[in-house]
């Protein structure tokens, strides 16, 4: 299991590396910074909670951040730099931020700053599949960063119908993805369903409040315990940013996405 889940009890700052996507959670007090290069890659900084001034390619965006805490209703601040830029996140209160990052595409050419507040949310699904998506990356940014926000309403699933994106072929794209997860009240948990087609990888867990769940290939699902509102943050990444998903055979009847 820990091939999959990381558990923020064991680190809060949880960080993965995989082939295509690296991504990392940093706590920042006021005050303090957080720095690097993006070497040979697009980086994406999103600003979970709290305000800070984010520096990268000579400019600064001053008071990133606009909520004290994730929550519905306002997407997060997001800033995407070009590979060989250097950058800085300068919090101004308590800060919590993603860092992802991907080799680059070649077109990511210059910082591009998604505001707080400027992505509108879509529903997904419906009855005890319905949930809130935050696309964070408008069209017109050629990144191959994905980065999401998703809402999932007490006792309601997720990434549903169990789906995978693990192959390149005409109706797949082969995208890494990670979840972190933050729950209303943050004694939540939700349940994580992670299978392929021949039997190897079959495995249901509890992802709680702070905890990172890797999805390197197969088919993923998820459901939310009653009572607690679950938040996602969602990043992928792989060779190309086409976005092409392949539903498990037995429950592609079940899609519902356009209704």
């Amino acid at each position: 299991m820990a091939e999959y889940l990381i558990k923020a009890k064991d680190n809060p700052e949880v960080a993965c590396s995989l082939t295509w996507l690296d991504f990392q959670v940093r706590d920042l007090a006021p005050g303090e910074t957080f720095a690097g290069e993006a070497e040979g890659k697009e980086t994406g900084i999103t600003v979970l909670y709290g305000r800070c001034d984010i520096t990268a390619g000579g400019e600064t965006f001053a008071g990133a951040g606009a909520r004290d805490r994730i929550e519905p209703g306002s997407s997060p601040h997001v800033a995407l730099i070009p590979p060989g830029a250097r950058y800085e996140v300068k919090a101004r209160t308590d800060v919590k931020i993603s860092v992802s990052e991907t080799p680059a595409g070649g077109r990511l050419a210059a910082v591009a700053h998604i505001p707080a507040g400027s992505i509108p949310g879509a529903r997904r699904g419906t009855g005890r599949t319905e949930r809130t998506i935050y696309d964070l990356i408008p069209e017109g940014i050629d990144t191959k960063l994905m980065i999401y926000e998703v809402y999932t309403p007490e006792g309601n699933w997720s990434s549903f119908p169990p789906h995978k994106h693990d192959t390149d072929s005409d109706d797949e794209s082969l995208l890494e993805e990670v979840y972190l997860f933050h729950f209303d009240p943050p004694e939540g948990f939700a349940l994580i369903w992670l299978c392929d087609d021949e039997g190897q990888l079959d495995h249901a867990y509890a992802a709680r409040d702070g905890d990172l769940e890797l999805i390197p290939r197969g088919y993923h699902s998820m459901c939310v315990s009653p009572g607690y509102l679950c938040s996602t943050h969602a990043v992928m990444a792989g060779p190309t940013n086409e976005w092409k998903i392949h539903f498990k055979e037995e429950f592609k009847h079940l899609y519902d996405w356009d209704k």
